[in-house]
């Protein structure tokens, strides 16, 4: 099935669309640029979550050893 433009449609058949009742199925708007837009920036920000959370585990493992390479005195 091929996306819907409104540029290939005729002026009555955007105002049947837009006039009539239906609800527009949530596959269709899954695939929406927006919604693939809001999807590509929650995919960045957990990446961005897990490198930062990647960073402080490294400075946790990097102080605990030099906590354990300090003798006690």
């Amino acid at each position: 099935m091929m996306s819907f433009s409104i540029h290939m449609a005729s002026d009555e058949q955007l105002n049947s669309l837009l006039h009539s009742n239906k609800r527009i199925p949530a596959w269709r708007l899954s695939n929406t640029q927006s919604e693939r837009e809001r999807k590509r920036i929650h995919q960045l920000q957990l990446h961005q979550q897990q490198l930062e959370q990647d960073k402080e585990a490294e400075t946790k493992r990097k102080k605990q050893r030099r906590i354990i390479a300090v003798p006690k005195v």
